[in-house]
């Protein structure tokens, strides 16, 4: 089975813990380990000097998959990682999944998913392909594409330069329809949780209807109105 989640950082000054909490994630240890556990997203919280951005693959089959499609996989004592065509780490384990369960609903309201900024598209679905992933929306050529695994995985891909705001490389995406986000966007603004970029590019009429907010250490949330 693959499972994928993205990993955040913390120090005693960021204090990223917190952040999520305010979102609405519960925090929870495993195994000396903290993670942030919702109904719809769960984030690794790394707490180590040598933890970093990234994502985490929970698959004992990954780095034999991309070494025989002639990708370099490093080891750094504790685990494999790889940097991917989006520039972004996935660190590898092949360890079981913990247990993290949890049905607390979000601020930030409908999380949809991992999105990932390339510069190519043909190599980031190539190098996904090879972990077990297939395109289930959108096209190469598009700029766009939704990938899902059997184990229920999804990641999306945009092409460089396609969106008209900022990207935090990766990101978390939230769909909250055309009702919904305006009614998010000041929860968030009544908790003091600060944004990132307010957008209006998609309004007719210059309105703020979609926002980014980032967590402390850079991760970010596209919160929109699709």
């Amino acid at each position: 089975m693959s499972h994928l989640y993205i990993q955040t950082i913390t120090t005693s000054a960021l204090q990223t813990p917190q952040f999520y909490q305010t979102l609405g994630y519960d925090i929870k240890e495993v195994e000396n380990t903290k993670w942030a556990v919702s109904i719809s997203s769960i984030i690794k919280i790394g707490e180590h000097q040598q933890d970093r951005l990234g994502l985490i693959l929970f698959d004992a089959q990954a780095s034999s998959l991309l070494s025989d499609k002639g990708y370099k996989v490093y080891n750094n004592s504790v685990n494999d990682f790889v940097l991917s065509p989006s520039g972004v780490k996935i660190y590898i384990h092949s360890t079981p999944v913990p247990s993290l369960e949890n049905n607390n609903s979000l601020v930030a309201g409908n999380c949809m998913g991992i999105s990932l900024e390339t510069p190519s598209m043909e190599d980031s679905v190539a190098f996904w392909e090879a972990l077990g992933f297939s395109i289930a929306m959108g096209e190469i050529n598009q700029g766009w594409v939704a990938m899902s695994h059997t184990s229920g995985s999804m990641i999306s891909l945009m092409k460089a330069g396609m969106c008209p705001h900022q990207f935090f490389n990766p990101s978390l995406t939230f769909f909250n329809g055309k009702e919904g986000n305006p009614v998010v966007i000041d929860k968030i603004r009544k908790l003091n949780i600060d944004i990132a970029e307010e957008i209006t590019f998609f309004s007719k009429v210059n309105e703020v209807d979609n926002i980014i907010i980032k967590d402390p250490a850079g991760i970010g949330f596209f919160i929109f109105n699709d």
